[in-house]
């Protein structure tokens, strides 16, 4: 089987879902608990339990999504068909979440679980669909490593322009809850036909795209980890890093809000934290190349922890302080990237090992330790900060202030240290996935009965 690679519309089309994700996530990641605090009126620590529960609902729905992709066989392929089913709910649940009705505090509450279950659960089968997608897409791990480098950049420009405007345009709309919703809206309309353009112009590859080898069962799907070793290591490691991403990402508006004071910078602060991230998908495929993946998670746990013991104890001594620490914290955040890519490396050491064909029972594994840290991580962070003191029409004390600091930079700069011990087994170096994958293309051959 020949490498078949990628056009240049292809990559364009598949980077255009990661910007549509970036407006749906932006709004969720970084702006839902400030929204569900400071307009919606709702207390801390009951943001904190409908963030848990609601991500906890979201973990478990990984995996069977997963399963569904893989068991899904259509002329459209795999992924695309979720992609045009999942859009407009995504479209019609995100509006909801953002949206703030008169009614009583507890079923302000409840409507806030349903609108956040809904939209979590939709957005979860958009990004598997997405996600999976890169291997239906080519079988050539390079290629896929380029794939997702488009894909990050992009999601990286999305996100400098996001950071740049989004505080801007609800102070510019009131800074209420009507802002918070009109925001959220043009950002949804605007997805729609990003998402329509990954699902008309991204080609999924037949013989990637069917499912072939021993079949997967739902059970099977669910327990990927289980019996294979290096998706274990990537997971843990993942859980780890990302509670410690999110329980800073779902707060951190509150440290440059109320900790560095000055809320009408926060946009040109987090643009510095953008541009930072738009640098590692132009150098990581070849950092990928000459070192491999485990190597880069070491550099770049190491770089955030560093980045945010910079914020913490010089962050108040200047502005241009919280602007470097910012960059480099977005520059070392070059783990997502390369978890896109080692999740390749997974599926083709799931097919080395058993001869099962899953990419989709993968990712949705992978996706499941990406919710279980968002749902420890965004509970923990809000929970965290209202231990601070802080609450709404609170006095924001020097006591409060330092205590977000610790909150939004010590805590997620020590889990980026304890996260790198869960990569200790992980194993899949450069040359060890170059011999999996010439036993897999000579399995496929067999499988398939002739070249193409």
């Amino acid at each position: 089987m020949e490498t078949k690679k990628t056009s240049v519309l292809t990559k364009i089309a598949y980077a255009s879902g990661e910007i549509g994700s970036q407006l749906s996530f932006y709004m969720i990641s970084t702006y839902l608990t400030l929204f569900y605090t400071d307009a919606v009126g709702l207390a801390p620590v009951i943001v904190s339990g409908l963030m848990l529960a609601v991500r906890i609902f979201e973990a478990i729905s990984a995996p069977i999504i997963g399963g569904v992709i893989d068991r899904t066989n259509s002329k459209l392929g795999k992924c695309r068909p979720w992609i045009i089913r999942s859009l407009p709910l995504l479209v019609i649940f995100s509006i909801l979440t953002f949206s703030n009705f008169n009614i009583g505090s507890g079923l302000k509450v409840v409507y806030a679980g349903v609108t956040y279950i809904g939209l979590a659960l939709l957005y979860s089968l958009m990004t598997g669909a997405t996600q999976t997608m890169a291997n239906t897409l080519t079988p050539d791990s390079q290629e896929r490593a380029v794939l997702n480098s488009w894909k990050n950049a992009s999601g990286s420009f999305a996100g400098i322009i996001l950071a740049g405007i989004t505080m801007n345009l609800i102070i510019a709309l009131g800074n209420d809850s009507s802002a918070y919703f009109y925001t959220n809206l043009i950002y949804a309309l605007v997805s729609i036909p990003l998402f329509l353009m990954t699902f008309f112009f991204c080609k999924e590859d037949p013989t990637l795209a069917t499912s072939s080898g021993l079949k997967v069962s739902m059970i099977e799907s669910l327990t990927s980890a289980v019996h294979n070793s290096q998706l274990l290591s990537l997971m843990l490691y993942n859980v780890l890093t990302l509670t410690a991403t999110f329980s800073r990402l779902g707060v951190m508006a509150y440290y440059y809000i109320y900790t560095v004071g000055r809320p009408d910078l926060m946009g040109m602060i987090l643009m510095g934290f953008q541009i930072g991230q738009l640098i590692p998908p132009f150098i990581v495929p070849f950092m990928v190349k000459k070192w491999g993946k485990k190597p880069i998670f070491f550099i770049a746990n190491f770089g955030q922890a560093a980045s945010l013991l910079a914020l913490h104890f010089f962050g108040q001594v200047g502005l241009p302080v919280v602007f470097v620490a910012s960059f480099t914290l977005g520059f070392f955040m070059m783990n997502g990237l390369t978890t896109f890519n080692a999740t390749s490396d997974c599926i083709e050491y799931e097919f080395y090992k058993t001869g099962k064909l899953s990419p989709g029972s993968i990712v949705g594994a992978v996706t499941l330790s990406v919710k279980i840290g968002l749902a420890i991580g965004g509970s923990i962070g809000i929970f965290l900060i209202g231990l601070t003191g802080y609450g709404a029409n609170v006095e924001i004390t020097p006591a409060i202030q330092n205590g977000i600091s610790l909150v939004v930079n010590i805590f997620p700069a020590v889990l980026f240290v304890v996260a790198l011990l869960a990569l200790v087994p992980y194993k899949l170096t450069n040359k060890r996935v170059a011999e999996i994958q010439a036993a897999n293309i000579a399995k496929m051959k067999e499988l398939h009965g002739s070249e193409e």
